[in-house]
């Protein structure tokens, strides 16, 4: 496990009240002590990797905002793998098979 250099303690806080969630509930939740945010804060101890990768999912948002590397605070949209799977075939088509394609979604859609 590695130790995450730094972690904003008050962004989990305000995304956890903003979730009706408490400090105290996510530190159950990784069996931690309730003073282990503030152990974090003061710099006593670093959190683990999954453990931060845990509470961003829990407050559903990304390690890199709980981490200052983006103020993005919603996690990214995820494609359904059947339209990674439509874009792979997409990005191997010649123009013209993608001219053809349109026409025939067009179809199908009523357009």
């Amino acid at each position: 496990m590695a130790k995450i250099p730094h972690v904003n303690i008050d962004k989990i806080k305000d995304l956890c009240k903003s979730k009706g969630l408490t400090m105290k509930f996510l530190c159950d939740q990784i069996a931690r002590d309730r003073t282990y945010f503030a152990n974090i804060r003061s710099g006593k101890t670093r959190i683990d990797d999954d453990e931060i990768e845990f509470i961003a999912h829990m407050l559903d948002t990304t390690v890199d905002y709980l981490t200052d590397l983006t103020d993005q605070k919603e996690k990214p949209t995820e494609l359904p793998a059947d339209a990674i799977e439509l874009n792979s075939m997409l990005l191997r088509m010649t123009d013209e098979q993608i001219a053809r394609l349109k026409d025939l979604a067009k179809d199908i859609l009523g357009e």
